[in-house]
């Protein structure tokens, strides 16, 4: 640097010294050399100021870029750091993920109900003493257990069995004793006997007796979900209809006993064979829901075989809309199917000297007879509104049966409706229907945070044969749900039976009840 300012001095001042020479010669400026050069040198350090300002500035600004510079990789480094950190959360959080994904994959819950109940009767000695309990009694009729298993995201399968004490107590014959005169003639109706089921058995060495119960297959089937608006279901599926054949645990109805409908089996509660459902969503409130089923039909071994080649196809659509303050669920499900009984006999093939007739091939062979055979149409419809804690639902259910093999009508619907025993008439085709509604509060009792309280009332008709005046059933119901937690629920209800006066009139029946799931 200061070389360049002797070079730069220099420079200027060889012009100095060449106006100093001329000066000498004879030139005159009027102005003495001296303060030419004062002039020179002020100008000079005036530009050498200037360039160290210069020179300053530039440094300045060359430190500052390397600060920038250091600025930027610290924080290139630290978004690297923060990046490498993200990536070690993330990867964490999956890991998390399939952990609980692990331990939750398979799951064990259910349900049970344990039911006090007494009846009373209009006629002391009415035919229903023979369909419901004579006496107080407790009893329990629901221990359900769930096994679920979630093998992936778009796999799950769903067992539900059923625990029961049954058969015992199971009355496998009635004795029908008839009264002449106020008499009673022994033998002229039925002379069998009283027979109940008991499974008592004895234990093993140092064991004492035992009573055996039964398992029953309620559901069991495979899903798969690729999308939500398209589903398979694979197995023992649960009809979709109504507002509690899916979902009917005790603690989720409100009341103590299911309707009528689910009760006398309108509809196949279950089906095996195959479902397709879905979702759709139009908007953030709206759900509309399909399902699409094709199974064995209703049969008296559907489950493990079906008698016939005709299938059972339904259809089934759901609207759900949920606002602030309202919620409406409506829904429908049709049924197409055919019912067939049969027995499978072994034929001999003789001929007119007892001989083996082998003209068909074989002196042995196979027939299926049909002993009972009909087609049924089933339509159902559900309607449930929500609002301030109010709940108003209910369902209905048509169903036509049309017999191509008519059965012969059981002895008691043959006595009730024709006086007698003798005459063998054919179950005629018929229309059944069943519709109820429930009306619940749950009160809004702010200091009762923990536990809701709901009273409810509601009405069930059911029509089991549209040609048979007696047979039809008009039931009124009131009770009180209260809910202390969402695994118990605690209901009490009153009920009033009306028949016909052929079946016993009316029957007035008290039932409390506690629901658990666990």
């Amino acid at each position: 640097m200061k070389k360049i300012i002797l070079i730069i001095t220099v420079i200027f001042l060889l012009p100095i010294f060449a106006s100093a020479q001329d000066t000498d010669n004879g030139t005159d400026s009027g102005q003495s050399p001296l303060d030419d050069i004062q002039i020179k040198m002020e100008s000079i350090e005036k530009r050498l100021d200037e360039q160290n300002d210069n020179i300053a500035a530039l440094k300045k600004e060359n430190e500052e870029a390397k600060k920038r510079e250091a600025a930027k990789e610290k924080e290139t480094l630290e978004l690297k750091e923060n990046l490498e950190q993200t990536q070690e959360d993330l990867d964490s959080l999956v890991m998390t993920v399939n952990e609980e994904h692990s331990s939750s994959k398979f799951s064990v819950y259910g349900f049970f109900d344990t039911t006090f109940y007494k009846a009373w009767y209009d006629q002391k000695n009415s035919v229903l003493i023979t369909q419901n309990p004579p006496k107080s009694t407790f009893l329990m009729n629901n221990i359900n257990l769930y096994f679920k298993s979630e093998m992936t995201p778009s796999l799950e399968v769903l067992v539900e069995t059923g625990l029961s004490f049954a058969p015992l107590g199971h009355e496998t014959n009635f004795p029908a004793d008839a009264y002449v005169d106020g008499k009673l003639v022994s033998g002229l109706i039925d002379s069998s006997e009283y027979k109940r089921v008991d499974t008592s058995i004895p234990g093993g060495i140092a064991s004492s007796s035992l009573r055996y119960g039964s398992v029953s297959i309620i559901r069991a089937y495979l899903d798969w979900k690729p999308r939500d608006f398209f589903n398979i279901r694979v197995g023992q599926y649960l009809t979709p209809y109504g507002i509690w054949n899916e979902d009917h645990a005790s603690t989720v109805l409100v009341g103590v006993y299911y309707p009528n409908m689910m009760n006398h089996g309108l509809v196949p509660d279950s089906q095996m064979g195959l479902q397709a459902f879905g979702s759709f969503f139009p908007s953030d409130k709206l759900q509309l829901k399909y399902a699409v089923t094709f199974s064995n039909g209703r049969g008296p071994i559907s489950t493990v075989m079906d008698l016939d080649e005709n299938k059972g196809v339904g259809l089934r659509l759901k609207a759900v809309f949920g606002g602030s303050k309202l919620k409406v669920k409506a829904g429908g499900y049709g049924y197409y199917g055919k019912y067939t009984d049969l027995e499978r006999h072994v034929e001999s093939y003789l001929n007119a000297d007892f001989s083996q007739d082998f003209s068909s091939g074989s002196p042995i062979g196979g027939a299926l007879k049909v002993t009972d055979k009909y087609s049924e149409w089933i339509g159902t419809g559900d309607l449930a509104f929500e609002f301030f804690g109010v709940k108003l639902f209910g369902e209905y259910a048509l169903r036509r049966v049309d017999y191509i093999h008519h059965p012969v009508m059981n002895d008691a619907s043959q006595f009730v409706q024709n006086g007698d025993f003798v005459d063998d008439r054919k179950e005629p085709s018929r229309y059944e229907q069943s519709f109820y509604g429930i009306a619940a509060w749950t009160l809004p009792i702010k200091k009762l945070d923990t536990v809701s309280i709901t009273p409810y009332g509601g009405f069930d008709y059911i029509s089991l044969n549209d040609s048979l005046d007696w047979a039809k059933q008009k039931t009124l119901r009131f009770g009180l749900n209260v809910q202390p937690s969402p695994y118990v629920v605690l209901k009490a209800e009153n009920v009033i039976d009306m028949f016909d006066d052929w079946l016993g009139g009316r029957m007035v029946s008290v039932a409390a009840q506690v629901a658990v799931s666990f």
